[in-house]
């Protein structure tokens, strides 16, 4: 028996998935919000409980990410300049592998994606106290990517050029302060782990994903 057909879209349907959106009660905002303000209970609800309250995690990323992008192309032409300087004294050793990075800097916020799965795998064999599956780890870490990207979209137009170094330590303390927030244990041995997360998750990407870009290009 054949499916009936769906009803045709209509502009109050765009309208009420917009308003779903921009929602203080469900949707991108309460997201965003509850993310910041209470993180703990955004996962313990999104885990556990309720996932029609929050926006889904790839759907905030990818908001998010495409705000930063716009922020960077504006505010930076050229590119992220507040990290190749490092990428490029650790990971190009001639001119030709100088321009090859230089023009991946300037992707260099969509490229950051790959810090999920590094970020996850590192933090789930950090915190087996949370008892938390691989999965969860990745929706976390998803999540706390999205946040990241929208304080680069925020602040890079009051940081501009000059200090566009601050979006990116608001990125780091963002980071750190959401695992202090959620995970479980002392919070001296949650704070290590954090950093040692932070770091590690970043060399990887640092050390696989450039020289791997290198040899593509």
């Amino acid at each position: 028996m054949d499916k009936p057909p769906l009803p045709r879209l209509t502009t109050r349907d765009v309208l009420q998935a917009v308003l779903d959106n921009i929602s203080l009660e469900r949707g991108l905002v309460k997201t965003l919000v509850d993310f910041f303000v209470r993180p703990r209970v955004l996962f313990q609800t999104w885990f556990f409980h309720d996932r029609q309250t929050y926006a889904k995690p790839l759907t905030v990323l990818m908001w998010m990410l495409a705000a930063a992008v716009l922020s960077c192309r504006h505010f930076l032409p050229g590119g992220n300049t507040y990290s190749p300087n490092l990428i490029l004294k650790i990971t190009a050793t001639t001119a030709e592998e100088v321009e090859k990075l230089t023009l991946l800097r300037e992707y260099d916020d969509v490229f950051r994606l790959l810090l999920v799965p590094s970020a996850s795998v590192i933090s789930y064999l950090l915190f087996r106290k949370q008892q938390w599956n691989f999965a969860e780890h990745l929706v976390f870490n998803t999540y706390v990517l999205a946040a990241q990207f929208f304080l680069t979209a925020v602040l890079l137009p009051f940081s501009g050029l000059q200090h566009a170094w601050v979006p990116e330590l608001a990125a780091m303390i963002c980071f750190l302060l959401t695992y202090l927030r959620c995970m479980e244990g002392h919070r001296l041995s949650v704070l290590f782990r954090s950093v040692v997360t932070l770091l590690a998750s970043s060399m990887v990407f640092l050390a696989v994903f450039y020289p791997f870009a290198l040899w593509v290009l």
